[in-house]
């Protein structure tokens, strides 16, 4: 019947898809089931009996020895995440002219107790190799995702500038021809009128002429609507400011460059 019940065990333990190494207190290997075999190209017979730092010599420097005496001592299980420790048990899965690839793993480490004491330990090794690649793939891909969502935000935000140049480029072409050809035809008459106004202020009898009071008030206000023509015709951006009842209209103060003329002077 113990027999049967060890054959039904080590069935089990080699059923699981991982690996099982069970150790005494001395760290000597009691246990070692057919993945770790076959992964370690090292059959069962040939492990027992043998101290687990003879077949990874490298535990006695990445801290797994630290981890195996620390549940020895203090009966506590401990999971080693591969995300932090990769390979404490230096599996190779891959051997190159140049290098060497291990599996990543993650290591459990359980007490094996009796009634009252700690007598040996078990390491379930999984391997984590595939799982780590294809996330790490999965990551470089989300990487290139944002990357590429950033560019073609970029490349709208750009568009949407570019759109926005045709757009005042548009007001602004058929602005200069509507505010070049109104000066024009506001000019003209309009150097008639101040030619008239300047001959009835400055003849002969005009000191005592009772309108001139008037007469100089109208030619400032001409030649308020001449700088105004002039500013129309020296339209160079569209720009417009805010007027009645949510309506804009053109601004021809900061749109001419006779504005620029006078900052500078």
């Amino acid at each position: 019947m113990a027999e049967l019940n060890h054959s039904v065990e080590q069935v089990l333990l080699d059923g699981l898809g991982l690996g099982v190494i069970s150790l005494d207190r001395e760290l000597r290997i009691t246990r070692w089931n057919e993945w770790i075999s076959l992964q370690m190209q090292i059959a069962s017979q040939d492990a027992l009996g043998h101290p687990l730092v003879e077949l990874f010599p490298s535990v006695a420097e990445n801290g797994l020895l630290q981890r195996l005496n620390q549940t020895l001592q203090h009966g506590m299980t401990q999971l080693l995440s591969p995300l932090f420790h990769h390979h404490l048990l230096p599996i190779a899965i891959s051997r190159k002219a140049d290098r060497t690839e291990y599996m990543i793993q993650s290591i459990k480490i359980l007490p094996i107790k009796d009634e009252h004491d700690i007598v040996g330990l078990l390491l379930l090794v999984e391997d984590y190799t595939e799982r780590t690649t294809f996330e790490k793939a999965l990551r470089k891909s989300n990487d290139e995702l944002t990357a590429e969502r950033l560019q073609l935000q970029t490349m709208h935000e750009d568009l949407k500038a570019a759109q926005r140049e045709v757009v005042e480029a548009e007001h602004l072409k058929a602005l200069v021809e509507t505010a070049g050809a109104t000066a024009h035809e506001i000019s003209q008459p309009l150097q008639a009128l101040q030619t008239s106004q300047e001959i009835l202020l400055y003849e002969p009898d005009a000191e005592t002429n009772p309108w001139r009071p008037a007469l100089t008030k109208s030619l400032q206000h001409i030649e308020s609507i001449v700088q105004i023509i002039r500013k129309m015709q020296s339209i160079q951006q569209y720009r417009t400011k805010p007027y009645l009842r949510g309506r804009n209209i053109v601004d021809f103060e900061s749109a001419s460059t006779e504005k620029n003329r006078s900052a500078d002077t």
